[in-house]
């Protein structure tokens, strides 16, 4: 019997493609963002060079396709993108490579890019939140994946446990 796992390995494989050149493959990153007090750590999962251009790939599974315009309105790209222009002093393409995790997986590549506008934007919202932890505020995660590494996961849980109960 073939697992759904299997399945979405073959889908993915089956979408791979060698038009491009592989750079870098769990790649970690860490920039400092001005005005904020702690670096910024991340990884790329891949970077691959793509005709003369240099771009982020992010592996991601999802419960359904996306819809159209999700790649271009992720912060996850945007932060991505600043850093790796950051690092290496070009702006480069991201691409989110989802493969669904459904009866009938497919793979999509979802691109998206940005701009001088958006890495200004992001700085501005990392100051925000920045200027927010320095005041004491807390705001939960209600998306989080990665609770377990969280230095935040006790107030957190404390939260959603009280708004529960409530």
């Amino acid at each position: 019997m073939v697992t759904l796992a299997e399945k979405m390995l073959d889908v993915a494989l089956a979408n791979w493609s060698d038009f491009y050149t592989v750079k870098g493959v769990a790649r970690a990153f860490k920039i400092d963002v001005p005005g904020l007090n702690k670096p910024l750590i991340g990884e790329f999962d891949m970077v691959t060079q793509e005709g003369g251009k240099a771009c982020i790939v992010d592996w991601k599974t999802s419960a359904a396709r996306w819809p159209a315009g999700k790649a271009d309105r992720d912060l996850q790209a945007t932060v991505f993108s600043y850093a790796f222009r950051q690092l290496e002093g070009v702006t480069p393409l991201f691409r989110f490579d989802v493969t669904t995790k459904t009866k009938n997986p497919s793979c999509e590549c979802h691109y998206t890019s940005r701009n001088a506008s958006a890495f200004r934007r992001f700085e501005v919202l990392a100051n925000k939140v920045q200027g927010a932890i320095d005041k004491g505020v807390f705001l939960p995660s209600e998306t989080s994946f990665a609770c377990a590494e969280c230095p935040y996961k006790n107030r957190c849980r404390k939260w959603h446990w009280q708004v529960k109960v409530r």
